[in-house]
C-alpha cells in the first residue's frame, strides 16, 4: 500500500503542476488513505470506511507512543484532507492552489508516519 500511496502522491503533484487543482486535491487524500492501511490491521467488516480507518490509525500511533498533541493534529489534518476531497469531488467548491499545497503536505506527513510506524 505504500507504493500505491506514493503513486497517488506523484499523480497529485503532476496534476498540481498542470493547474488541475480539483483533481489534484483528491489524490493526496487517497495517498494518505493507502498509507494508513499499512499501519492498521485488517478491517473489521471486510473493508475500511474512511472515518474508521483514520480512527484506527490514530489509535495505532497512540499504542506506539506518538505524542497526544501530534495525534490530535494528525486527526485534524486528516479531516481537512477529507473535507478538501469532498469539496472538490462532490460539490462545486472552487479549489485553490494553496488547498492542494496543504493537502500534499498532509499526505507526505501521513506517508512518513505510516512508513515509520508500519508493522
Amino acid at each position: 500500500m505504500i507504493k500505491k500511496a506514493k503513486a497517488h502522491l506523484e499523480t497529485a503533484k503532476l496534476l498540481y503542476r498542470q493547474h488541475h487543482y480539483r483533481d489534484a486535491v483528491s489524490r493526496p487524500y487517497y495517498a494518505a488513505f493507502s498509507a494508513i492501511q499499512t499501519v492498521v490491521s485488517d478491517p473489521p467488516r471486510g473493508r475500511w470506511e474512511h472515518p474508521g480507518l483514520r480512527g484506527a490509525f490514530v489509535a495505532k500511533l497512540a499504542e506506539r507512543g506518538l505524542a497526544i498533541d501530534t495525534r490530535r493534529e494528525l486527526s485534524k489534518r486528516s479531516r481537512y484532507l477529507l473535507d478538501a476531497r469532498e469539496g472538490a469531488d462532490c460539490r462545486v467548491d472552487e479549489v485553490e492552489a494553496c488547498t492542494v499545497i496543504d493537502a500534499l503536505e498532509i499526505a507526505r506527513e501521513t506517508l512518513r508516519l505510516a512508513e515509520e510506524f508500519a508493522t
